[in-house]
């Protein structure tokens, strides 16, 4: 249930600052496959690029509430 929690969340934040998987995946060092497999939820972030992940949406101002399911999830 968490992981999916964190699928919705990611998705949500990444739409609110409108960035494509792509995109985001270049902001983060990861590769597109990577954000679209969190996104649908069949692969488990890595605590490190959570954190990142984290921090960047915070930078750029996404809502607080997603960015509090994705530190729960």
């Amino acid at each position: 249930m968490l992981l999916m929690e964190f699928a919705e969340a990611l998705k949500k934040g990444r739409e609110q600052i409108k960035l494509s998987q792509t995109r985001l995946a270049v902001e983060l060092h990861i590769t597109p496959a990577t954000v679209n497999r969190w996104e649908c939820g069949h692969f488990a972030h890595n605590y490190l690029y959570k954190a990142a992940l984290i921090a960047y949406f915070e930078k750029n101002n996404v809502d607080d509430k997603i960015i509090e399911t994705l530190k729960q999830s």
